[in-house]
């Protein structure tokens, strides 16, 4: 999937609890420490991955990342569930989303993951947007949740 670069930006994959720490100073500046553990603590499962998109500014935009998992719907082992996905306010509209989806369909990809699914609600416009974007179609399906989506 091409992928346009991000002036100053790159793109980083955490896959567990060592790579994690290595986001340590930017996951505290985003989150505050309690969150940054909350994130190391996730990142202990090994079906859990986090992503995000960093500038100089640190974390712009970030998502996780469920394999072969996802508690609103079933799916297959081997399927990868991107969601849910969070921009800063400040650099919405500047195709951080975009590039940060793009790149971890790239990334899995060529680890030989072949399906995808964005989770997000119906309501969610800004995102449907990104999904259309990054050149997925239309849902395929739809489901309703009960309670809130963490």
């Amino acid at each position: 999937m091409p992928v346009d670069s991000i002036q100053n930006g790159s793109f980083l994959l955490c896959e567990s609890v060592r790579s994690g720490f290595a986001l340590a100073p930017s996951l505290i500046r985003r989150f505050g420490l309690a969150g940054a553990l909350k994130t190391l603590l996730k990142l202990s499962s090994r079906s859990r991955k986090f992503y995000c998109v960093l500038l100089d500014c640190g974390i712009v935009n970030y998502g996780w990342v469920n394999l072969s998992f996802c508690r609103h719907y079933d799916v297959s082992e081997g399927d990868v569930v991107i969601g849910p996905v969070w921009t800063d306010p400040a650099f919405r509209r500047r195709g951080m989303a975009v590039y940060g989806i793009k790149m971890l369909v790239n990334e899995m990809f060529s680890r030989g993951y072949s399906v995808f699914f964005i989770d997000t609600a119906e309501t969610n416009l800004p995102m449907q947007k990104v999904i259309s974007k990054c050149g997925f179609g239309a849902p395929v399906s739809s489901y309703e949740r009960n309670g809130d989506i963490r």
